[in-house]
């Protein structure tokens, strides 16, 4: 059903006597939704629905079959009825499974850009103070440090740069 189609029949059913002050002002509201181009599947699904139990149509009032059929079938005009949640239902449930596809597709991307992306940046000051504890430039030799401190300065360089 279009948005279109959706205004009429809103249109219809506030044309209509049968509808409490509640249900008139969710049509209302419906009708400004479909303005702004945001209505849910679930309102449209709930117009439609009300349209259906109360014999409404995009252009004017259908005919019941009987009065005991059409007093049958309705209920108080603004509740919801079984039918009309199960169809609320199946248009949320269409919406949220939307929703997990596009949430899976955002983390698939996600994921690549992670491994796509460069490897940190490593503090080249750091990494020179390390280096010049072991290393002596001027001298070109190695420092005269014992063993230990040697591979202390080697463990924290490769934790820290790895």
């Amino acid at each position: 059903m279009s948005q279109n189609d959706t205004k009429k029949l809103i249109q219809s059913l506030l044309a209509s006597k049968n509808l409490n002050d509640d249900t008139r002002e969710d049509l209302e509201d419906f009708e400004k939704d479909i303005e702004n181009n945001n209505l849910h599947k679930d309102d449209e699904a709930y117009v439609k629905a009300l349209a259906n139990r109360l014999n409404i149509s995009a252009g004017a009032k259908r005919a019941s079959k009987t009065k005991r059929d059409s007093s049958a079938t309705r209920t108080k005009a603004g509740s919801i009825d079984w039918q009309e949640r199960a169809v609320i239902a199946e248009a949320r449930v269409e919406e949220l499974e939307n929703d997990v596809t596009n949430l899976k597709e955002e983390i698939k991307g996600n994921d690549k850009v992670a491994q796509t992306s460069p490897q940190e940046s490593l503090d080249k000051k750091e990494l020179q103070d390390l280096i010049d504890q072991l290393y002596d430039s001027e001298n070109d030799q190695l420092q005269k440090i014992s063993n230990e401190d040697a591979s202390a300065i080697l463990k924290k360089m490769k934790i820290d740069f790895s």
